[in-house]
């Protein structure tokens, strides 16, 4: 076997390892909520208190996506 192929063989290897290793050490954040609203532990999507308080919670998001 040629040396130059075992040199690209090992450094895939090395390659994976990496890899295999970020994801070990930055996993992923369960309660993270995406652009949709959703997250892993809440998957229907963030719920919205009932009342006085759900209408003041709906126009602060309202007046926060504005402002970006």
């Amino acid at each position: 076997m040629p040396t130059l192929y075992r040199l690209g063989c090992f450094r895939d290897d090395i390659i994976f390892l990496i890899y295999i290793y970020q994801r070990w050490i930055y996993r992923v954040d369960p309660t993270r909520v995406n652009e949709y609203g959703t997250s892993m532990e809440h998957p229907e999507g963030a719920a919205v208190p009932e009342g006085e308080e759900g209408q003041k919670a709906i126009a602060a998001a309202g007046e926060h996506a504005k402002s970006e």
